[in-house]
């Protein structure tokens, strides 16, 4: 299935669960994913800080709530301040049912709220069709990179 969008930075604590959702996305050709382990790290990525001098922003980012440090609230916080970053789709992925937490992501900026699954098959199901939509269907203005 060929993508439009060509870059995911995906922000998740879990190595396993980070496995998985790439394993799950593998069938999008032309997608790279780059990991993070913590909201800093986004923050340093996003900004191009440390290691990610280099990087190139993404065009969706998955992010997990509940991160070590800097929790993903607060990592789409700064991010939706971001005059360069706010336009990037923010898709939630949690183990959390809350409904406190959900407002909050929303509140945020979040784009989208999925609850993972621990079902194989539904897990992947929900997250094709989720990138499908960011990656395919949805259409967003072109971001244009300034200068920091």
């Amino acid at each position: 299935m060929e993508s439009t969008v060509k870059h995911v930075l995906l922000v998740e604590d879990n190595p396993a669960h980070a496995r998985l959702i790439r394993a799950h996305l593998e069938d999008f050709i032309g997608l790279t994913i780059e990991w993070v382990q913590r909201g800093e790290e986004a923050i340093d990525y996003l900004s191009g800080q440390g290691n990610w001098q280099e990087r190139r922003l993404p065009d969706l980012i998955l992010l997990d709530l509940k991160l070590p440090g800097m929790h993903g609230p607060e990592v789409l916080h700064w991010l939706k301040t971001e005059d360069r970053l706010r336009r990037i789709p923010v898709v939630v992925l949690t183990t959390s049912h809350d409904s406190a937490d959900m407002d909050e992501a929303y509140a945020q900026g979040a784009n989208s709220y999925l609850i993972k699954s621990a079902d194989f098959s539904s897990m992947q199901e929900m997250l094709h069709n989720a990138v499908a939509f960011w990656c395919e269907w949805n259409q967003l203005p072109r971001m244009e990179s300034k200068p920091d």
